[in-house]
């Protein structure tokens, strides 16, 4: 194998999720979105690895929106998304006990 099929297999994102499954995460993407580096399916295919593993994932996808948001109506409902994930997850989450060193 050579250095990119090793760099493309160890970020694969079954592989990935291990570490982050543990803590929620919210993924907002455009569906028209045409940058090479991160097409829709990526994203996707973080959502289900993450799921799969057990973790807790909310995945939204914007409808005509490509890598930029632009839309009045999609920046607003971005908004309200990371608002809500914020006031779920963050400023009302419960206390975690530090881990020891």
């Amino acid at each position: 194998m050579g250095i990119v099929s090793e760099y493309r297999r160890s970020t694969l994102p079954s592989e990935m999720t291990g570490a982050i499954a543990k803590a929620p995460i919210l993924l907002i993407h455009g569906e028209a979105d045409n940058n090479s580096g991160t097409f829709p399916i990526q994203s996707e295919r973080m959502y289900r690895a993450i799921k799969g593993n057990g973790g807790s994932v909310r995945y939204v996808t914007l409808p005509d929106e490509a890598h930029g948001y632009a839309a009045r109506e999609t920046i607003e409902h971005v908004l309200w998304e990371m608002l809500t994930w914020f006031g779920r997850y963050v400023k009302n989450a419960p206390p975690v006990a530090p881990t020891p060193k």
